[in-house]
């Protein structure tokens, strides 16, 4: 279990040296040019936290953000089945981690038992096996 006050050493471990390895593991990253696992992750995540729908554009605009000199083009190379392959493995990485905290009063959240969030783990990647479920097509 991770205390709060560990989470930013946490993300931060999860974000480079992690997502690092699995780019490699997963094929996404084969050699680094305009992105690592971890630039390209980063850029990814934080260009859909602030866009849902970003635009090549923006998200290039992201990757600039995290030091990453990916263009649109360089963006959109990389969207493939390995990328894909790539961001579920950090999913899976990123949901094992327990984060605990004292427990704190609310009004509104009295009102719930609990918060339940359910993972297939079985489909994780477990030792270096990836899976993910088969698309209908790659594009």
């Amino acid at each position: 279990m991770v205390n709060v006050a560990h989470l930013a050493a946490t993300i931060q471990h999860l974000l480079v040296p992690t997502a690092d390895r699995l780019a490699k593991e997963t094929g996404c990253i084969k050699r680094e040019r305009a992105f690592t696992g971890s630039s390209l992750v980063q850029a990814l995540v934080f260009g859909w936290m602030n866009e849902p729908m970003s635009t090549l554009s923006e998200l290039a605009g992201a990757a600039a953000t995290v030091g990453a000199g990916g263009s649109r083009q360089a963006i959109h190379k990389r969207l493939t089945r390995e990328t894909a392959r790539f961001l579920y493995a950090m999913l899976c990485k990123v949901a094992a981690q327990v984060v605990v905290s004292d427990p704190v009063t609310m009004p509104l959240l009295k009102r719930f038992t609990g918060v339940y969030i359910e993972v297939d783990f079985d489909s994780c990647p477990v030792n270096g096996v990836h899976s993910i479920p088969p698309a209908q097509s790659d594009r």
